[in-house]
């Protein structure tokens, strides 16, 4: 007669058994009963509370008549819950990071410590087409004052009410004729333009005073006045001879190339006019018949 004698294998118990097992649950029968047959076999039981597995493996043995015994089955389980797998060692990669870390900790950037000593971080990505380069523009030299000094405008002039001369204790009117101008030239090897801006207007009298305005007057008749009266650029002198006027311009200058937006040029350029002689005279108030200069003019006109 022949004896079946089972040999245990690793038990997995899942769940949490609260309660007797009722009607559902798997069959009882004995492996080799039901199948026929020798070798690993599992088992499983649902109860209230959870379910049961176990696994064994069916082997035969000789027991008196030569019989197998499928009756006798003792499974041993060898764990309870979940049991974590210890980590794998594996060499050091480029990849790894030097920090302390234990088993299985998870980092803040997502790597995994795994042997303890390094940190495993996830695959690197897959490398993105790079950004088209930025267009390389070259540099333009800086262009100071002496470089645009060649294009200024020398063409203003001086003017004056009386034209050329004055009477002592009365006003007279000193303006010029400069304006915003652009020229034309090469400029550090280049074809440029260069704008030049008048803003400030430094009058010299040529009796030891001056004076500066911001703008370069304008006739009487243009501002609207009476003649020998005062305006922003007039001066009074107060004695008789030749003085020397001379103007000096500001000009605030500018350039671009290939007409492109306007560069300022830091700091004003200035520019001298003149000097003008005006001929400073003693006026007298004589009773005429008619305006000088004309035919019917009376005794005391020069």
């Amino acid at each position: 007669m022949r004896v079946t004698v089972a040999t245990l294998t690793p038990l997995l118990v899942i769940g949490i058994v609260t309660a007797p097992a009722t009607a559902a649950h798997a069959s009882g029968e004995d492996c080799s009963t039901k199948y026929g047959a020798f070798g690993p076999c599992a088992s499983g039981l649902i109860g209230d509370g959870g379910v049961s597995i176990s696994a064994h493996d069916q082997q035969p043995e000789s027991s008196g008549g030569g019989q197998p015994n499928r009756g006798e089955q003792k499974p041993r389980p060898e764990a309870q819950g979940f049991v974590v797998p210890p980590p794998v060692p594996r060499g050091r990669m480029a990849a790894d990071v030097d920090v302390p870390c234990t088993p299985s900790a998870r980092l803040s950037g997502g790597g995994q410590c795994s042997d303890g000593q390094h940190a495993f971080l996830p695959p690197a990505r897959g490398p993105s087409k790079p950004a088209d380069p930025v267009p390389v523009v070259a540099a333009v030299p800086a262009v100071s004052l002496a470089d645009v000094a060649q294009f200024v405008p020398r063409d203003a002039s001086i003017r004056s009410q009386p034209n050329g001369w004055a009477i002592v204790g009365a006003p007279v009117n000193l303006f010029t004729d400069a304006t915003p101008q652009v020229v034309d030239g090469v400029l550090l090897g280049r074809p440029a333009q260069v704008r030049f801006v008048p803003v400030s207007f430094a009058w010299d009298h040529g009796d030891g005073t001056s004076t500066t305005v911001v703008g370069p007057g304008a006739s009487w008749r243009e501002l609207g006045q009476q003649d020998f009266t005062p305006t922003d650029t007039s001066h009074v002198y107060e004695s008789v001879g030749d003085r020397q006027v001379s103007l000096t311009i500001s000009y605030s200058p500018a350039y671009r190339f290939d007409g492109g937006g306007w560069q300022q040029i830091a700091g004003p350029l200035p520019v001298q006019v003149g000097p003008v002689t005006i001929r400073v005279l003693q006026g007298s108030t004589v009773l005429v018949g008619g305006a000088c200069g004309e035919r019917d003019a009376g005794p005391g006109c020069p």
